[in-house]
């Protein structure tokens, strides 16, 4: 397995793999597949633009996992980025994978000049997840009932977060 910067000749591997995640995760993730349709691989150029950081593992050449990183804009914020479409496609769970995503995106956090907290959220219907972040040092700070609707079903959100010293 190969842990990477994605860059924008990537775009249409990580846009297929977003559509994967979207699909096979309607209550795990706060994006839809029909907003991720319309949007298409423009949206993954431009989240893959220098301004973020976005990971992927690979094996064989295959892009099979992929987490984003995004510093918060906002002059008072600027200090924390926010993590974001974590997936490992289900042939690659249970090896690592996400793991080492996680730990290529932290070690970039920790050597980003000025950023000082990491945030994520998680869903209630992702269990596995708030386990890796939890195991990896992340703090659950904040429950979100009811924070999606989907398929007529509400499903809860969980807010965690991590200080980087340096």
């Amino acid at each position: 397995m190969q842990i990477r910067r994605l860059t924008l000749d990537d775009a249409a591997a990580w846009y297929a793999l977003r559509l994967e995640m979207l699909a096979e995760g309607p209550g795990i993730f706060s994006a839809s597949l029909d907003d991720a349709r319309q949007q298409g691989v423009a949206y993954a150029q431009e989240r893959l633009k220098p301004r973020n950081y976005v990971f992927g593992a690979f094996v064989d050449d295959a892009l099979v996992g992929a987490v984003g990183l995004s510093r918060l804009q906002n002059a008072k914020c600027q200090h924390k980025a926010g993590i974001w479409g974590m997936y490992v496609r289900p042939t690659a769970r249970r090896s690592g994978t996400g793991r080492a995503l996680m730990q290529a995106l932290m070690h970039q956090a920790k050597h980003s000049p000025g950023i000082l907290v990491l945030e994520l959220s998680v869903t209630s219907e992702a269990p596995h997840a708030q386990a890796l972040y939890e195991d990896l040092g992340f703090v659950r700070w904040g429950h979100e009932p009811a924070a999606m609707l989907v398929n007529e079903r509400f499903i809860d959100e969980h807010h965690y977060s991590m200080w980087l010293m340096p």
